[in-house]
Order: structure tokens, then sequence, then C-alpha cells
């Protein structure tokens, strides 16, 4: 109090050795720091992190005075800070619903379940012996079973081998008998 007497911010008489402080001054006073907040009661107003303030300080958003215990900030600022965390909440919170949509969406690299073992064309032609063009003619012909997932066509591992056995019962039934 003293140093506030001192340097005129409170108007006080000295009256028998007491000091008697005018109210309207004291009062005065009191409304203007009311108008400061420091840096963490900032935070808690807006409802951010104090990270967030001292940002908002350093691009001049916020008036931020620097005093002897800690630095504060304008309480009238503050209020245009308000809509512009609640913005970015919003944002950060729309970009993580994005990343989850975009997780649990398919990818072209995933089978269509994990119940079965599936194939791609390139795997299925190896096995088959046959081109990929030729395997993509039987799938035409709704000779070879497969499923389009996520943009890429996929083959059930037994059924190809299905399709292999076939084959291979086709082929010993052409072929004369081994007397």
């Amino acid at each position: 109090m003293h140093q506030l007497i001192y340097d005129g911010t409170l108007d006080a008489a000295l009256v028998k050795g007491v000091y008697q402080v005018d109210e309207a001054s004291l009062e005065q006073l009191v409304a203007a720091r009311a108008a400061w907040v420091t840096v963490d009661e900032a935070a808690v107003l807006v409802g951010c992190t104090t990270t967030r303030i001292r940002r908002a300080v350093a691009d001049g958003m916020v008036e931020q005075r620097a005093v002897l215990r800690a630095p504060t900030i304008r309480r009238a600022d503050l209020e245009g800070l308000r809509p512009l965390v609640a913005a970015e909440r919003r944002g950060e919170e729309q970009r993580r619903l994005d990343r989850e949509q975009e997780a649990s969406r398919p990818r072209r690299g995933d089978p269509p379940d994990d119940e079965h073992e599936w194939w791609t064309q390139a795997a299925v032609a190896d096995v088959l012996g046959l081109s990929t063009s030729r395997i993509h003619q039987l799938v035409a012909r709704e000779s070879l079973p497969s499923t389009e997932h996520a943009g890429r066509r996929w083959f059930r591992s037994d059924h190809v081998l299905q399709v292999l056995s076939a084959r291979a019962f086709r082929a010993a039934a052409l072929r004369p008998p081994l007397d």
C-alpha cells in the first residue's frame, strides 16, 4: 500500500501518523486491476491452454503488460479470443472425426474380410499359370468367382483351389489309362 501511495496510484492523506486512503481512488485501483488477469486465469476464462494464450500474445491478438509478479492479459481482449478458440476446437474435432472415418474406410490393399484367405488377381494368375488378362476373362464369363472391394478384385483361395483341382481332374480324365 505504501508503494501505491508513494507512486501516486492511490490518493491518501497522512492523519496522525496513519494514512487514510481516498475511497474513490481505491475503487479506481480495484477496477483497473480487475481489467487485467494472469495468463493462467486467462486460459481458464477462455477455456484453452496457457500456451494458446501466449501464442495469442505473440500474434498480437491480446495485449499483455509486464508487471513485477507475473505478466497480465487485458480481460477485454479475451472476448475476441473465445470464438477463435472455439472455432479451433471445432476444427480439431472435425479433423479427428475425418481421421477416424478415413481409418474405417476400406483401403485398396485391404481384403474384403478376415474370415477367408483372399488372393489378388496376380497371385491367382500365378497359381493357375495364366495371364492376368485371362483371369479377367474368366471373371467376366463368371467361370471364376471373385469380389470387387475398395477398387480391387479379390479371389477366395478355396475357390481358386477348387478351380485348380477341377482343371487337374479334367486333365487326368483326358489322359489314356496306364495299363
